[in-house]
């Protein structure tokens, strides 16, 4: 369905399940989420070029079975898991936020 505002759902979850296997919706959810700084757990499909990096920004698992461990070990972790979403929130918003885009846009447009 349809959320008018995600902000006070992601405010609300201890952390995040990106389980996408194959295709090209994975990276844009996957930055909302890294971007909320909630601890995300993640297939690596889901996280292709994000510059995501397992055990830094994110947990990583390649199976359903790697995905629910590592979801229990940042349930388990809190203070861990919290120190993981704002290093994750970071390079989102270094890497991939609007200031540091924006140049290389201007530079594709002639614009500079």
């Amino acid at each position: 369905g349809f959320i008018d505002d995600l902000d006070p759902v992601l405010t609300s979850c201890a952390s995040a399940v990106v389980p996408v296997w194959a295709g090209g919706g994975g990276r844009g959810k996957s930055l909302v989420l890294l971007g909320s700084g909630i601890p995300v757990v993640a297939t690596p499909a889901s996280l292709a070029g994000t510059e995501a990096v397992d055990g830094v920004h994110c947990l990583v698992g390649d199976t359903p079975e790697a995905l629910v461990t590592h979801l229990r070990a940042a349930i388990a972790d809190p203070a861990g898991a919290t120190a993981m979403g704002a290093r994750a929130h970071d390079l989102v918003a270094t890497r991939h936020g609007w200031p540091s885009r924006l140049p290389a846009l201007r530079r594709a447009l002639a614009l500079d």
